[in-house]
Formats: C-alpha cells, sequence, structure tokens
C-alpha cells in the first residue's frame, strides 16, 4: 500500500535499524582514511601571467581595410596565439626542465604532455596551472614556468620591433631609388650611397637583418603587450586525495548504502 512506503514509514523503518546505516557510514569514512593515505596526494599551484593587445592600434589596422570593423576576440586571437606557442615551445619547456633541475626540483616526467604542467589563456588574464604532488615544488614550477616563458617573450618582442624598424628602412630605400638616380635616391633616403652596387648591397645586408629578427620575434607581434601577474602559492590542500575530502565521501557513501540496505530489511 502506499502508506507502507511512505517518507515517514521509511524514516521509522531507518531509525530502527540506526546502527546499520551508522557502521556503514564508518566503514566508508574508514575505506576514505585508508585511500588517502595509500595515495599520493596532488597539489595545484597557479601563476598569473597578463597579455594584452593594444585594441586601438589593432582596430586601426582593422579600419584600413574596413571603415566600420569592430573589433572581435577573432581579431585578436592571431595575436595571442603565438605568445601561448611560445610558453610551449621546445625551447622555453627544455629551459623550464633544465633549470629546474638544476635547482634541485623534482620536475615530472613529460610534465607538458601529461597535463601536470598547462596554461589557462583566457582573454588577457593568463593562468600557468602545475599540478605535483610537492605544494612547495608545484608553486616553484608555476612561477619558474612564467619567469621562462617571459623571458623568451620579452626577446621575442624587440625581435618583432627590429623587423618592423627593418622593413621600414626597406621599403623607404624601395621607393626611393626604384625611379631615380643615385644623387635623388640619396637625399630621398637620407643615405650617401657612393655607388648602385652599395646601395644594392646594403639593401641586401639589411633584408638578411630583417628576415633573421622576423624568425627570431616567433610571430610576437609589437601590438601585444604582457607582463606577470601574481606569482603562485604553495597551496594548503591537495586537490586530489585529499584525506578529509575523502572520508566525507566515504562516509555519505556509507549514509547511502546502508539507507539502501535497510530499506531492503523486513518491516518488524
Amino acid at each position: 500500500m502506499i502508506e507502507d512506503i511512505s517518507p515517514q514509514n521509511s524514516f521509522e523503518h531507518l531509525l530502527r535499524y540506526w546502527w546499520i546505516v551508522a557502521l556503514a557510514m564508518i566503514l566508508g569514512g574508514l575505506l576514505g582514511w585508508s585511500i588517502g593515505r595509500i595515495s599520493t596526494p596532488v597539489y595545484e599551484a597557479r601563476a598569473e601571467y597578463h597579455v594584452l593587445v593594444d585594441d586601438e592600434a589593432l582596430l586601426v589596422e582593422l579600419h584600413k581595410t574596413n571603415p566600420e570593423a569592430e573589433l572581435t576576440y577573432a581579431d585578436r586571437a592571431p595575436y595571442l596565439t603565438p605568445v601561448s606557442e611560445v610558453f610551449y615551445s621546445t625551447k622555453v619547456r627544455a629551459a623550464v626542465q633544465e633549470q629546474a633541475l638544476a635547482a634541485g626540483l623534482d620536475f615530472p616526467l613529460d610534465g607538458f604532455r601529461n597535463g601536470q604542467l598547462t596554461l589557462d589563456n583566457r582573454r588577457s588574464d593568463w593562468m600557468v596551472i602545475v599540478r605535483h604532488s610537492d605544494s612547495e615544488t608545484a608553486a616553484q614550477l608555476a612561477n619558474l614556468w612564467v619567469a621562462v616563458a617571459d623571458g623568451f617573450l620579452r626577446n621575442a618582442r624587440e625581435q618583432s620591433v627590429l623587423a618592423a624598424s627593418l622593413k621600414l628602412h626597406l621599403n623607404l630605400l624601395s621607393r626611393c631609388f626604384e625611379n631615380s638616380n643615385l644623387s635623388d635616391g640619396n637625399r630621398c633616403a637620407g643615405t650617401s650611397f657612393s655607388s648602385p652596387d652599395e646601395m644594392e648591397m646594403q639593401y641586401q645586408e639589411r633584408d638578411r637583418l630583417y628576415q633573421a629578427a622576423l624568425s627570431a620575434s616567433e610571430g610576437v607581434s609589437t601590438l601585444v603587450s604582457f607582463e606577470p601577474g601574481k606569482a603562485a602559492e604553495a597551496p594548503l590542500r591537495p586537490i586530489y586525495y585529499n584525506t578529509g575530502l575523502l572520508m566525507l565521501v566515504g562516509s555519505l557513501l556509507g549514509l547511502i548504502v546502508g539507507g539502501v540496505v535497510v530499506q531492503k530489511l523486513p518491516v518488524k
């Protein structure tokens, strides 16, 4: 009958066999405690990194082809992607591992591949995330990764600025000497070449320097700026295999299992 399975009857049935439920909760808590004791805890440390795109300058570039263009994330993405690629570049990963080992840190094997060192790059506020069995090591690795990547990025941006400067000079030489004699070309470009051959030789040298700077820039644009944010701190509690949390989960599961068992017992 319906009253036989009413909440009140079920509650009274649980109270009658409360000791079974309590025993199941205790066993569940003990199981959680055991798992927590035998499992290696995993701590997660986070370090901030800020990446900004010069929206005004980017909008000026967009308006050259579309005067009514509005700035969107899709427009910023091509400028942000090279920055994240530097974080995961072979040179940066190798430098992080080398410096970590030199400092005596326990660097996880294939940490970049197995997800122990990851980058959460959403909009302008990025987060470097490191998971490790030791909380202090997790924080140190996160801060080390930020420092190494920041150094590479600043060098890449300097090369990008150099490439932009060389490109302007190359364009100036091309424009001034394209249809002019040597004297008029020198006056236009502010140079003092003694012969067309010297001008051509200097042009080729600048073009070589431009290509080298462009390659060294790693695709990082002059419209992008960046700086480290809040440094990572050693987490107090693990995110995985927290003994207290496992005991709580085990007790709750024991409550559920105990309740199911009791409901199957005959009503006295």
